[in-house]
């Protein structure tokens, strides 16, 4: 009388949810989200810097700021990535609902051969591994125009939001024999500071918004090591309540 109780638990226990599996799925859709932010973030970055005449590598970045201009590039494309990833996700769902089912079921679709579904499916695995290098260059595409976007606004606002920066070097730094004149430049706050890292002050020089001229915006990398002191203004001049 035992063996038929046996017999049927073991239908129950294979139609239980694979847990292992379910985890497995999220960590692996983790992880392709995190890699496309990370793609995002480093376009981002390459053009953002590149407005500028700098490089990525020379800076020394580190690897998690690439995230977070992932994020910038997601939130300043909130309003139709939300929305398209909703539809991605509802889509394989769709023959569920019960109106679509009526829909799909009153349709007259074609019959395909055993050959022609294997066929396809054979196509989809080939043709998999390029809708993956696609996701992966739009994210990269879409980060570079994010930073376009930003570029022209800081830029229509003057850079208001980038401090302006006095730099005191050393007595025995070498911008005065490299770059004559550079030092006083820096000690009268003539530069905005753009980024802070590795060792390194990427400054760029930004004209008042209310210039006569097209503002020009040259760059600069100065090592931490050649300065003495540096003082931050958070309202460069000409930025403030007008």
């Amino acid at each position: 009388m035992t063996a038929p109780a046996a017999e049927t638990a073991l239908p129950a226990a294979a139609g239980a949810p694979s847990f292992a599996g379910i985890a497995l799925d999220a960590t692996l859709l983790v992880t392709f989200a995190t890699a496309l932010l990370f793609v995002a973030g480093w376009g981002y970055a390459e053009q953002w810097l590149a407005s500028f005449d700098l490089g990525v590598i020379g800076l020394g970045i580190p690897s998690g700021y690439f995230a977070m201009y992932g994020y910038w590039v997601v939130t300043a494309n909130l309003w139709w990535l939300v929305p398209g990833a909703v539809v991605v996700a509802l889509a394989p769902f769709l023959r569920c609902w019960p109106w679509a089912r009526r829909r799909l079921q009153a349709r007259p679709w074609p019959r395909f051969s055993a050959e022609t579904r294997t066929a396809t499916r054979g196509a989809a695995r080939v043709l998999r591994p390029g809708l993956i290098l696609l996701l992966f260059w739009g994210a990269y595409a879409l980060g570079r125009q994010t930073a376009d976007d930003s570029f022209a606004r800081h830029e229509g606002e003057g850079f208001c939001t980038f401090p302006a920066v006095r730099v005191v070097s050393k007595e025995a730094s070498m911008l005065a024999k490299s770059l004559p004149g550079l030092p006083e430049a820096l000690a009268a706050g003539q530069y905005r500071l753009l980024i802070q890292s590795g060792g390194v002050l990427a400054l760029f020089r930004a004209d008042p918004p209310d210039a006569p001229v097209k503002p020009q915006h040259p760059s600069l990398v100065v090592p931490v090591a050649e300065i003495a002191a540096m003082e931050l203004t958070p309202v460069p001049p000409g930025c403030g309540p007008r």
